[in-house]
Protein backbone atom coordinates (compact mmCIF):
# COMPACT_ATOMS: atom_id res chain seq x y z
CA UNK A 1 0.00 0.00 0.00
CA UNK A 2 0.72 3.60 -0.92
CA UNK A 3 2.04 5.58 2.34
CA UNK A 4 -0.09 8.31 2.81
CA UNK A 5 0.80 11.90 0.30
CA UNK A 6 2.06 13.76 4.01
CA UNK A 7 4.95 11.17 4.67
CA UNK A 8 6.38 12.17 1.10
CA UNK A 9 5.54 16.07 1.33
CA UNK A 10 7.68 16.23 4.28
CA UNK A 11 10.41 14.35 2.88
CA UNK A 12 10.34 16.52 -0.06
CA UNK A 13 12.79 19.17 0.52
CA UNK A 14 15.38 16.45 1.59
CA UNK A 15 15.07 14.06 -1.38
CA UNK A 16 17.60 13.39 -3.50
CA UNK A 17 17.65 15.05 -6.58
CA UNK A 18 19.38 13.87 -10.21
CA UNK A 19 22.29 15.63 -9.16
CA UNK A 20 23.02 13.88 -6.20
CA UNK A 21 26.19 11.33 -6.07
CA UNK A 22 24.45 8.74 -5.22
CA UNK A 23 21.80 8.31 -6.99
CA UNK A 24 24.39 9.06 -10.15
CA UNK A 25 26.23 6.07 -9.47
CA UNK A 26 23.04 4.10 -8.72
CA UNK A 27 21.05 5.50 -12.11
CA UNK A 28 24.12 4.89 -13.67
CA UNK A 29 24.11 0.95 -12.74
CA UNK A 30 20.65 0.53 -13.36
CA UNK A 31 20.84 1.64 -16.69
CA UNK A 32 23.69 -0.61 -17.20
CA UNK A 33 21.43 -3.45 -16.35
CA UNK A 34 18.63 -1.98 -18.48
CA UNK A 35 21.23 -1.65 -21.51
CA UNK A 36 22.94 -5.27 -21.13
CA UNK A 37 19.16 -6.54 -21.45
CA UNK A 38 18.64 -4.87 -24.80
CA UNK A 39 16.90 -2.00 -23.90
CA UNK A 40 17.35 1.41 -25.85
CA UNK A 41 15.76 4.51 -24.49
CA UNK A 42 16.55 6.87 -27.61
CA UNK A 43 13.01 7.83 -29.48
CA UNK A 44 11.40 5.61 -26.60
CA UNK A 45 7.88 6.55 -24.72
CA UNK A 46 8.39 5.90 -21.37
CA UNK A 47 6.51 6.14 -18.26
CA UNK A 48 7.87 6.32 -14.69
CA UNK A 49 5.63 5.56 -11.74
CA UNK A 50 6.49 6.90 -8.21
CA UNK A 51 8.97 9.08 -10.38
CA UNK A 52 9.66 11.40 -7.31
CA UNK A 53 11.83 14.61 -7.87
CA UNK A 54 13.03 12.75 -11.13
CA UNK A 55 16.07 11.36 -10.30
CA UNK A 56 16.04 8.63 -13.13
CA UNK A 57 13.25 10.41 -15.95
CA UNK A 58 15.65 13.43 -15.72
CA UNK A 59 18.50 11.50 -16.87
CA UNK A 60 16.39 9.69 -19.79
CA UNK A 61 14.39 12.76 -20.64
CA UNK A 62 17.17 14.15 -23.58
CA UNK A 63 17.17 10.74 -24.87
CA UNK A 64 13.12 9.45 -25.12
CA UNK A 65 10.55 10.42 -27.12
CA UNK A 66 8.45 11.46 -24.44
CA UNK A 67 7.99 10.50 -20.87
CA UNK A 68 5.09 10.76 -18.41
CA UNK A 69 6.00 11.17 -14.80
CA UNK A 70 3.25 10.43 -11.91
CA UNK A 71 3.73 10.64 -7.98
CA UNK A 72 1.61 11.43 -5.86
CA UNK A 73 3.88 14.33 -3.34
CA UNK A 74 2.72 17.39 -5.59
CA UNK A 75 5.95 18.83 -3.52
CA UNK A 76 8.08 16.06 -5.17
CA UNK A 77 6.94 17.11 -8.53
CA UNK A 78 7.43 20.67 -7.73
CA UNK A 79 11.10 20.34 -7.56
CA UNK A 80 11.38 18.24 -10.74
CA UNK A 81 9.02 20.41 -12.34
CA UNK A 82 11.56 23.49 -11.64
CA UNK A 83 14.59 21.18 -12.44
CA UNK A 84 13.04 20.22 -15.97
CA UNK A 85 12.35 23.84 -16.66
CA UNK A 86 15.94 24.64 -16.14
CA UNK A 87 17.27 22.48 -18.02
CA UNK A 88 14.47 23.22 -21.01
CA UNK A 89 13.60 19.78 -20.79
CA UNK A 90 9.79 20.66 -20.02
CA UNK A 91 8.75 19.22 -24.13
CA UNK A 92 9.79 15.91 -23.24
CA UNK A 93 7.81 15.34 -19.91
CA UNK A 94 4.43 15.55 -19.25
CA UNK A 95 3.88 15.01 -15.31
CA UNK A 96 1.01 14.16 -13.23
CA UNK A 97 -0.04 14.04 -9.69
CA UNK A 98 -1.65 10.69 -9.37
CA UNK A 99 -1.34 7.17 -7.25
CA UNK A 100 -0.89 4.40 -9.40
CA UNK A 101 -4.12 2.87 -7.95
CA UNK A 102 -5.61 6.04 -9.74
CA UNK A 103 -3.78 5.93 -12.74
CA UNK A 104 -5.53 4.97 -16.00
CA UNK A 105 -4.11 3.42 -18.32
CA UNK A 106 -4.80 4.71 -21.67
CA UNK A 107 -2.26 3.26 -23.59
CA UNK A 108 1.03 0.75 -23.26
CA UNK A 109 4.33 2.09 -22.65
CA UNK A 110 7.92 1.23 -24.93
CA UNK A 111 9.07 1.31 -21.12
CA UNK A 112 7.70 1.74 -17.89
CA UNK A 113 10.28 2.18 -14.25
CA UNK A 114 9.17 1.88 -11.04
CA UNK A 115 12.11 2.57 -9.17
CA UNK A 116 11.74 2.42 -5.33
CA UNK A 117 8.66 3.06 -4.88
CA UNK A 118 6.06 1.55 -2.56
CA UNK A 119 2.73 2.35 -5.12
CA UNK A 120 4.27 -1.44 -6.89
CA UNK A 121 3.59 -3.30 -3.95
CA UNK A 122 0.87 -5.83 -4.48
CA UNK A 123 0.15 -8.60 -6.26
CA UNK A 124 -2.06 -6.41 -8.21
CA UNK A 125 -0.14 -3.55 -8.91
CA UNK A 126 2.80 -5.53 -10.66
CA UNK A 127 0.05 -7.01 -12.93
CA UNK A 128 -1.08 -3.59 -13.71
CA UNK A 129 2.73 -2.95 -14.06
CA UNK A 130 3.58 -5.48 -16.43
CA UNK A 131 0.83 -4.92 -18.57
CA UNK A 132 1.59 -0.92 -18.60
CA UNK A 133 4.29 -1.79 -21.34
CA UNK A 134 4.20 -3.11 -24.65
CA UNK A 135 7.96 -3.69 -24.74
CA UNK A 136 10.36 -3.42 -21.46
CA UNK A 137 9.85 -2.94 -17.81
CA UNK A 138 12.47 -2.09 -15.10
CA UNK A 139 11.91 -2.69 -11.70
CA UNK A 140 14.12 -1.07 -9.13
CA UNK A 141 13.31 -2.01 -5.60
CA UNK A 142 15.01 -3.15 -2.29
CA UNK A 143 17.09 -5.82 -1.61
CA UNK A 144 17.47 -7.55 1.93
CA UNK A 145 18.47 -4.73 3.75
CA UNK A 146 18.85 -1.14 4.82
CA UNK A 147 20.57 0.22 7.77
CA UNK A 148 20.63 3.60 9.12
CA UNK A 149 23.21 4.35 11.70
CA UNK A 150 20.88 6.66 13.95
CA UNK A 151 17.44 5.21 13.62
CA UNK A 152 18.40 1.55 14.20
CA UNK A 153 19.70 2.68 17.64
CA UNK A 154 16.25 4.27 18.54
CA UNK A 155 14.44 1.42 17.19
CA UNK A 156 16.87 -0.58 19.35
CA UNK A 157 16.17 1.41 22.26
CA UNK A 158 12.75 1.15 21.89
CA UNK A 159 12.79 -2.17 22.17
CA UNK A 160 11.62 -2.71 18.80
CA UNK A 161 12.19 -4.59 15.66
CA UNK A 162 12.40 -3.48 11.77
CA UNK A 163 8.47 -4.46 11.13
CA UNK A 164 8.76 -3.88 7.54
CA UNK A 165 9.74 -6.20 5.72
CA UNK A 166 12.65 -5.83 2.72
CA UNK A 167 12.87 -8.17 -0.22
CA UNK A 168 10.26 -5.89 -2.61
CA UNK A 169 12.68 -7.28 -5.04
CA UNK A 170 12.87 -10.73 -4.89
CA UNK A 171 9.01 -10.64 -4.60
CA UNK A 172 9.03 -8.75 -7.71
CA UNK A 173 11.20 -11.37 -9.52
CA UNK A 174 8.54 -14.30 -8.15
CA UNK A 175 5.88 -13.13 -9.61
CA UNK A 176 7.52 -12.74 -13.04
CA UNK A 177 8.83 -16.11 -12.60
CA UNK A 178 5.62 -17.70 -12.07
CA UNK A 179 3.90 -16.19 -15.11
CA UNK A 180 7.43 -17.07 -17.03
CA UNK A 181 8.24 -13.72 -18.19
CA UNK A 182 12.00 -13.15 -19.29
CA UNK A 183 13.99 -11.15 -17.09
CA UNK A 184 17.56 -10.81 -15.85
CA UNK A 185 17.85 -9.35 -12.06
CA UNK A 186 21.37 -7.84 -10.36
CA UNK A 187 21.56 -6.70 -6.61
CA UNK A 188 23.74 -3.47 -6.42
CA UNK A 189 25.02 -1.76 -2.18
CA UNK A 190 23.98 1.63 -2.02
CA UNK A 191 25.24 4.27 0.83
CA UNK A 192 24.86 8.07 1.45
CA UNK A 193 25.00 10.57 4.14
CA UNK A 194 22.77 13.59 4.67
CA UNK A 195 23.43 16.19 7.71
CA UNK A 196 20.85 17.72 9.41
CA UNK A 197 19.78 20.26 11.88
CA UNK A 198 18.66 18.97 15.45
CA UNK A 199 14.92 20.04 14.55
CA UNK A 200 15.04 18.27 11.21
CA UNK A 201 16.94 15.33 12.86
CA UNK A 202 14.33 14.73 15.61
CA UNK A 203 11.13 15.15 12.75
CA UNK A 204 13.41 12.58 10.36
CA UNK A 205 13.32 10.21 13.12
CA UNK A 206 10.00 10.64 14.54
CA UNK A 207 8.59 10.04 10.53
CA UNK A 208 11.04 6.91 10.37
CA UNK A 209 9.91 5.47 13.33
CA UNK A 210 6.24 6.04 12.38
CA UNK A 211 6.81 4.25 9.54
CA UNK A 212 8.21 1.14 10.94
CA UNK A 213 4.71 1.11 13.36
CA UNK A 214 7.39 2.44 16.48
CA UNK A 215 5.16 4.82 18.24
CA UNK A 216 8.00 7.28 19.47
CA UNK A 217 9.30 8.35 22.78
CA UNK A 218 10.58 12.16 21.96
CA UNK A 219 13.18 12.40 25.25
CA UNK A 220 15.02 9.03 24.07
CA UNK A 221 15.06 10.83 20.17
CA UNK A 222 16.23 13.69 21.52
CA UNK A 223 18.88 12.31 24.04
CA UNK A 224 20.22 10.38 21.55
CA UNK A 225 20.60 13.32 19.00
CA UNK A 226 22.08 14.73 21.71
CA UNK A 227 25.15 12.78 21.84
CA UNK A 228 25.44 12.13 17.63
CA UNK A 229 25.34 15.99 17.60
CA UNK A 230 28.78 17.70 16.35
CA UNK A 231 29.53 20.91 15.08
CA UNK A 232 25.73 21.69 15.20
CA UNK A 233 24.66 19.38 12.69
CA UNK A 234 23.62 15.80 12.90
CA UNK A 235 24.84 13.22 10.56
CA UNK A 236 22.76 9.52 9.39
CA UNK A 237 24.49 7.28 7.10
CA UNK A 238 22.30 4.77 5.48
CA UNK A 239 23.72 1.33 3.71
CA UNK A 240 21.06 -0.69 1.79
CA UNK A 241 21.02 -3.24 -0.99
CA UNK A 242 18.89 -2.67 -3.89
CA UNK A 243 18.16 -5.06 -6.71
CA UNK A 244 17.12 -4.24 -10.49
CA UNK A 245 14.93 -6.35 -12.45
CA UNK A 246 14.65 -5.56 -16.06
CA UNK A 247 11.58 -8.07 -18.04
CA UNK A 248 10.97 -8.19 -21.86
CA UNK A 249 6.44 -8.38 -22.13
CA UNK A 250 5.63 -11.01 -24.63
CA UNK A 251 2.45 -10.97 -24.30
CA UNK A 252 0.63 -7.47 -24.15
Amino acid sequence: MELPNSYWDKLASRYPRYTDESIRRDAKFIFGVAHNFGVEFEDKNILDIGCGTGTLAIPLASKASKITALDLSQPMLDIFANDITTLNLDNKVDIILSSWDDFELAQTYDIVIASMTPAISSIEHFDKFISSTSSYGIFVGWGDYKNNDIVDILIEKHNASKSKTFGQTQKFINHLMAKNIHHTSSYFETSWSDDYSFDDAFEYCISHLERFGIKANESIIKETLQIKQQNNKITFTTNAQKGVVVFKNFFV
